[in-house]
């Protein structure tokens, strides 16, 4: 089967063990163990990181489902650091590095209140809200602290952002007279 034709399939825990094995008891090459077990050769490097870096609980399964805040958190330090979303993903032991893109996207796609989506958008403190309105004062104040705190980190993760943009303008016209220093004409990459 070819590369691109791989239909995307999980493994067990024994399995991705068997792999990571393989690869750092055998000395197999992570290209070769890809094509041996039929499993995807970033993926396979990604499972031999995780084990270097977290042992056996590295690769276990984790958690689907990650808070916004924690997403926040992650993509901060993605856009601070310039971190590549393999080592983004390695760093905070998320399961693939293809959760941070999906999340990466999300937040250029709709914004900060992207990552709040799915399980968090209805809490159970909004569901005794809705019950129990004697409360519903206090709950306003809890609101508006929360609301605070939302616009807080989304002014800290925007901080984040326009550092990240200001450091590649800065980048790509270093390039351009690097170039123009050498008598060239920029290339329009």
């Amino acid at each position: 089967m070819s590369e691109t034709g791989k239909k995307y399939k999980k493994h067990d825990y024994s399995k991705r063990l068997q792999i990571v094995a393989k690869v750092l008891e055998d000395h197999l090459p992570v290209r070769t163990a890809s094509r041996l077990f039929e499993v995807d050769s970033m993926q396979v490097k990604y499972w031999v990181a995780m084990y270097s870096r977290y042992g056996e609980e590295g690769l276990r399964m984790r958690t689907k489902y990650y808070p916004g805040d924690f997403k926040y958190k992650v993509l901060c330090d993605l856009f601070e650091n310039q971190l590549t979303l393999f080592a983004t993903a390695l760093k905070y032991g998320i399961s693939s590095p293809s959760a941070v893109l999906m999340w990466k996207r999300k937040y250029e796609a709709t914004g900060l209140c992207g990552l709040y989506e799915g399980k968090q958008l209805w809490t159970e403190s909004m569901a005794t809200e809705k019950k129990n309105p004697i409360k519903q004062e206090t709950g306003a104040s809890e609101a508006n602290n929360k609301e605070t705190g939302d616009l807080l980190r989304e002014i800290d993760f925007l901080k984040a952002e326009n550092a990240y943009l200001k450091k590649l303008r800065a980048l790509v016209q270093e390039r351009i007279a690097r170039e123009n220093q050498k008598g060239r004409q920029p290339s329009g990459n």
